[in-house]
């Protein structure tokens, strides 16, 4: 009898474990990286702005970050002309995350902000990086390198008398905590 009750709780052991080891877990629900990018005295023109990351474009990811951040429609609507002047400013040594595809790592942004403010976020968004501006006129900007130096933060860009960009970082994380000790 106490064999068979030994027995008994043995299966109902395994079968709870059997049962925890079905049940669905969220491995992605960690914080991201994100990168906020705010632009002050924009051009008044129509503009695209994106992150640089170092190292030359993969042609093999060519385009990935347009088809994750636009639907169809949406794509269709950018501006060709204005994609291809992107492209073509980006320095040496560097490529666009969003317009030239990141190397198969997942950023999530658009080209345009919305008043002036434009976010990067997910595992893409690059610990150095550079910001470009490309106007509708074909003027281009791009910043020296920065550094993300907090897993969640903000560059302030802003159009210049003499048409460079002025970046520094803000560490502005979008959530806090206090961790108090009595």
């Amino acid at each position: 009898m106490r064999f068979q009750k030994k027995r008994m709780h043995l299966a109902a052991l395994l079968l709870t474990l059997t049962a925890l080891l079905s049940i669905p877990t969220l491995a992605d629900s960690g914080p991201k990286p994100q990168l906020i990018v705010r632009m002050e005295n924009g051009p008044e023109e129509p503009y695209y702005l994106d992150l640089l990351a170092e190292g030359d474009p993969d042609p093999k990811y060519l385009n990935d970050s347009l088809h994750w951040n636009y639907p169809e429609e949406e794509r269709a609507a950018l501006d060709p002309e204005l994609l291809q002047a992107l492209r073509s400013a980006v320095p040496e040594g560097w490529h666009a995350c969003v317009a030239q595809g990141n190397q198969g790592w997942p950023i999530y942004a658009k080209l345009t902000g919305d008043d002036g403010v434009h976010p990067f976020r997910y595992v893409g968004v690059p610990d150095t990086y550079r910001v470009i501006v490309v106007t509708k006129s074909g003027e281009s900007w791009v910043s020296e390198p920065l550094t993300r130096h907090a897993l969640q933060c903000s560059a302030l860009t802003s159009q210049g008398k003499a048409n460079a960009i002025l970046g520094f970082i803000l560490a502005e994380p979008v959530w806090r905590f206090v961790v108090s000790i009595s």
